[in-house]
């Protein structure tokens, strides 16, 4: 296994790299952090008076657990990335950089996705339940249960994004290492190493 800290090969993890990484991620995620004070803020708003409900506030919550949750898997990432690539596998640095800015965007974007669309359903929501015609129905004709059902499944679908992210980000250096190798059997790896011992036996 190659040292972590050694320059010498391509394959081999700079201290600059990890540092580059370190600064990087903590200077956007600390910007963003701030940044969210203000949807925090009209939300906290909006739970105050009563426009915002019970769905969208937890939603709302989960997303901001999972931006809390962002260091960590970070960390994770990165650790798991210098591993892989201490053990030989060719992992860039620039596509390292490239699932590392996916983590972040990803996870923002479900963040306000979530944001954006409970504001806009709940909204809708009140309006529907406002007029008499639609909200006076017999209790065979109620249909909070599946409205609120299919509600929840597109507050779910506002957090793939985030999810995805995270899984890519922190998993991609073992994707990498297997890739290309579930459609290989014993015959194309007995043919590659008999390929190999005839080049080298004309040299």
């Amino acid at each position: 296994m190659k040292s972590l800290w050694s320059d010498e090969s391509g394959t081999s993890m700079s201290i600059l790299m990890i540092a580059l990484a370190v600064f990087s991620f903590g200077i956007v995620y600390t910007a963003l952090t701030y940044a969210f004070n203000v949807p925090i803020q009209a939300m906290n708003d909006f739970i105050t008076d009563g426009l915002v409900s019970a769905q969208t506030i937890e939603y709302f919550e989960i997303t901001l657990d999972l931006w809390k949750a962002v260091p960590l898997i970070f960390v994770f990432g990165l650790i798991l990335w210098c591993y892989e690539r201490s053990k030989g596998v060719e992992l860039d640095e620039n596509v390292y950089i490239e699932y590392m800015v996916l983590l972040i965007v990803g996870t923002v974007t479900s963040v306000f996705l979530v944001y954006g669309f409970g504001l806009c359903m709940d909204s809708v929501v009140s309006s529907l339940d406002s007029i008499p015609e639609l909200a006076n129905i017999p209790e065979d004709w109620d249909s909070t249960g599946t409205r609120n059902l299919c509600i929840a499944l597109a507050y779910i679908a506002m957090l793939l994004p985030g999810l995805f992210s995270t899984i890519l980000y922190t998993f991609h250096p073992i994707l990498k290492q297997r890739e290309n190798t579930f459609f290989e059997d014993e015959d194309d790896e007995e043919y590659a190493a008999a390929e190999q011992d005839i080049m080298m036996g004309q040299f």
